[in-house]
């Protein structure tokens, strides 16, 4: 039988720990966002919303692979200069695709506004300008895990989960429809990485 006592002495099991109870506490963030937002915005507006995130989980596989990617370097590089100017690089490559990506949705906005029946042209270039703020706040987070420092991860996470729900009702109560919506979760990214930063 397992103690609180070993559990605190624990490293492993103290990490593991840590990242689950956060784990329910970020499930249950995320959940909550759905009802909420189901009762704010109209039928239609609610439909592109869904749309938006499932366009932005598609695109989160990428940034899942790097996060791994770069946290097995972080746990097996032991040069610390090599390590950061591996990163570094691979953050900017990264980067540059995502430049890329944005343009791209920019320039075919107008279709696909068209295409998916939205009312603004808007709701895909903030999805995308998440996706690009994604990359940076997926490398810091797999800085994070890979130096071991699950309490700053779980942090992270339940402030963007949080920030994600108050930010998106804050701008949908104000009048912003979907476009509010994929405001609120482009500024929990860009909260989560100032946080993951320092």
């Amino acid at each position: 039988m397992i103690s609180l006592g070993d559990v605190r002495k624990n490293a492993f099991l103290r990490n593991n720990a840590i990242f689950f109870a956060s784990s329910m506490v970020v499930s249950f963030l995320n959940y909550v966002y759905y009802p909420v937002l189901g009762r704010l915005l109209s039928v239609e507006s609610f439909g592109e919303l869904q749309v938006l995130v499932s366009f932005f989980m598609q695109m989160t596989v990428f940034i899942t692979v790097l996060t791994l990617i770069s946290t097995n370097i972080i746990v097996n590089e032991k040069n610390s200069e090599k390590l950061n100017k591996t990163i570094s690089e691979l953050e900017k490559l990264v980067l540059y695709v995502a430049y890329g990506i944005l343009l791209l949705v920019t320039l075919v906005s107008p279709l696909l506004k068209s295409s998916l029946q939205f009312e603004s042209i808007w709701p895909f270039i903030i999805i995308t300008l998440v996706f690009v703020a994604g990359i940076p706040l997926g490398f810091r987070t797999a800085y994070l895990r890979g130096k071991g420092d699950f309490t700053a991860t779980s942090v992270e996470g339940i402030l963007a989960s949080l920030a994600k729900l108050l930010a998106s009702v804050a701008f949908v109560w104000v009048g912003l429809k979907t476009a509010g919506a994929a405001g609120g979760i482009l500024v929990a990214q860009i909260i989560a990485l100032a946080y993951a930063t320092r």
